[in-house]
């Protein structure tokens, strides 16, 4: 029984990760790097290339909101992939990169706050420096970024590489 359900969990974080990785390919002025290795143990599941910046994102799929304890473990995971990201980018030369650590839960969700709960439909929050927000919230957030220039993104490409039958949209390449 316990096989079945770590078979149907991993289908649902497939399923997520997938839902996700569609809404990232519209858009259009990003350069969208998806399933990438390079960050140590696991992988990046996105990789959102703006101008100056690079927001490396997580998908959690959720049946029911998580515990803080999970949000919590999700946050601290985050931190410490972000750190060797920058790592890698700083050994690059790119001292001025802002990477900015998110985790979009699909499904029901909810972020502790230190005093007033929010719900990830109604508001985003900050978790130990991490955002973790929904799919539509992070849409609305990324629709505003500049597009980056081309060596930059051909640049996090190559530190950052495919893991499996990883796509990099925006660089003229399927990878």
């Amino acid at each position: 029984m316990r096989g079945m359900a770590a078979g149907a969990s991993f289908a649902r974080g497939a399923e997520a990760e997938s839902l996700v990785a569609s809404l990232l390919a519209s858009l259009p002025h990003l350069v969208v790097l998806n399933d990438r290795g390079g960050a140590g143990r696991g992988n990046i599941d996105h990789l959102a290339v703006g101008r100056g910046r690079l927001w490396m994102i997580e998908t959690k799929s959720r049946r029911s909101a998580p515990s803080d304890a999970t949000i919590a473990g999700w946050a601290s995971a985050a931190v410490e992939r972000t750190r060797r990201v920058r790592e890698q980018l700083r050994s690059a030369g790119q001292w001025s990169v802002g990477v900015v650590p998110v985790v979009v839960v699909v499904g029901p969700a909810r972020c502790p706050q230190e005093e007033t709960p929010h719900t990830y439909g109604q508001a985003d929050a900050v978790c130990r420096r991490v955002l973790v927000t929904t799919p539509p919230s992070l849409m609305r957030l990324l629709i505003r970024q500049p597009a980056p220039d081309a060596a930059f993104a051909a640049l996090v490409s190559g530190l950052f590489p495919p893991r499996g039958r990883a796509s990099a949209r925006g660089l003229g390449v399927l990878s």
